[in-house]
């Protein structure tokens, strides 16, 4: 099990349970109370679906309230939500010169980074989605990435490389990465923008940070 599904395990088990709304709790018991699974890329597929879906059911109303108004907690969040759109960002720019099992490795690391995403994610909305007085802009990005299934679309062409990648030939590469980059660079790192900008003004310390965009976006 890699970092980045164990930190959402980790969440999930040490939350109140009990706040938890039943489907939420209905939908993480089925993901994280089943045996696990060998099979890596059913596995990060089963997941994300389950963590998105989760997300769209206000799970991170179980962050206990002091977290949600705690800067740091902000403050981190964006960071190292930069920091996975950067790795992501980085790979999709270079992919269509990979090839092989190359290839492959760099866009399982990407995945990797992009379904890391969701913890920085589940943070920020604690603090500006999830709440009484919930952030509209941000509710507006939310339903982007979530209800529209723009964040899934980028998980779902990741995952297509990091499995059938190494048997690509170049134009299959190339016609993979405009498909992702198309939804990515339009729709999902926008979306992600308007947390940034919300950050900011929690935080109160000046320019926003701003989604890393890959070279190659249209």
């Amino acid at each position: 099990m890699d970092r980045h599904q164990y930190s959402h395990i980790k969440f999930y088990h040490t939350q109140d349970r009990e706040s938890i709304s039943p489907r939420s709790k209905y939908i993480l018991q089925i993901f994280f109370e089943q045996p696990y699974q060998s099979h890596q890329s059913k596995m990060q597929y089963a997941f994300t679906t389950a963590i998105l879906f989760a997300l769209s059911c206000n799970i991170a109303y179980s962050i206990p309230l002091a977290a949600r108004e705690d800067p740091e907690t902000v403050d981190t969040a964006q960071g190292n939500w930069v920091a996975d759109t950067s790795l992501v960002s980085n790979f999709l720019s270079i992919a269509e010169t990979l090839s092989g099992n190359k290839l492959a490795n760099q866009a399982q690391a990407a995945l990797n980074a992009e379904n890391d995403e969701l913890t920085w994610k589940a943070a920020l909305d604690s603090v500006f989605v999830f709440v009484d007085n919930p952030d509209p802009t941000v509710q507006v990005a939310n339903g982007v990435l979530v209800d529209q299934g723009t964040f899934m679309i980028v998980v779902n062409g990741l995952q297509d490389l990091a499995t059938n990648g190494a048997g690509y030939t170049t134009d299959q590469v190339v016609a993979k990465v405009q498909a992702i980059n198309q939804d990515r660079c339009n729709l999902v790192l926008p979306a992600i923008d308007q947390y940034f900008i919300a950050a900011s003004n929690f935080l109160n310390n000046g320019t926003p940070l701003t989604a890393v965009r890959a070279t190659n976006c249209p």
